[in-house]
């Protein structure tokens, strides 16, 4: 008999395990289902935003097949999911957390309220023309090159790498991050031309005090614990409950 019983164990475990977490297309249809049971409709708008602003997955590749709903099905129903979302989201409780519970994650979510490495440099910008080896030495020394460069703002003070990259580009950021300090490096291109980059002084990364972090982390622990409260919700749903 317990031989029977595990082999039926095996037999059905999968199913019952399939049965007990919704994947992800059934809370997509719950959603779905809800959205229809409050005639929740979609505007011409929210649908459009779905396609092109990728607030929800774009329409599959197999979409137009046999066997696939047609598009604008598929994207109606992706509208009324995301609208049921929102609906079930404003019935959320209104989460108060402790000292001890924010601290926790804090400690947990660490790396996401550091702040990040900076770094204060200077640049010389010669647009077209890649800067001489003699140049680099000329300024090393101390000495003021023959030819100015041209003016695009000089002294940079505690940019992030991030911040380096969106103006500058990767390869101008790279060459902060890496770069020995007080030296003009090697000439690095950004889309803008040639630079000539000094690093005046590299920050570390540092962690602000609890009154300045208190409300980022707050708001980060309450939309942890709406997104587990919805997720709840549409298992719930999913499950007919």
């Amino acid at each position: 008999m317990r031989l029977l019983g595990l082999v039926l164990f095996l037999a059905l475990a999968p199913a019952w395990a399939h049965r007990e977490g919704a994947t992800a297309e059934q809370h997509l249809e719950a959603l779905y289902q809800f959205g229809l049971n409050l005639q929740l409709s979609c505007s011409d708008d929210m649908r459009h935003s779905i396609v092109e602003h990728a607030h929800l997955p774009q329409v599959p590749a197999d979409a137009h097949s046999e066997d696939a709903p047609p598009p604008d099905q598929w994207i109606r129903r992706q509208c009324l999911a995301s609208m049921a979302r929102r609906h079930l989201l404003l019935q959320a409780p209104s989460f108060t957390p402790s000292r001890a519970q924010l601290q926790a994650h804090l400690q947990q979510h660490s790396a996401r309220f550091a702040s990040p490495p900076s770094f204060d440099f200077e640049q010389l910008y010669f647009r077209n023309s890649r800067p001489a080896r003699p140049d680099i030495i000329r300024l090393n020394r101390g000495e003021k090159l023959a030819s100015a460069p041209h003016p695009l703002g000089r002294r940079f003070l505690r940019l992030s790498s991030v911040d380096i990259e969106a103006r500058f580009g990767p390869a101008f950021a790279t060459a902060v991050v890496s770069q020995s300090v007080d030296l003009w490096g090697e000439p690095v291109r950004s889309p803008l031309g040639w630079h000539l980059v000094r690093v005046k002084q590299k920050h570390p990364a540092r962690s602000q005090d609890w009154s300045a972090l208190r409300p980022a982390v707050l708001e980060h622990w309450r939309s942890v614990q709406r997104e587990r409260w919805l997720q709840d919700k549409i298992r719930a749903l999913a499950a007919g409950r």
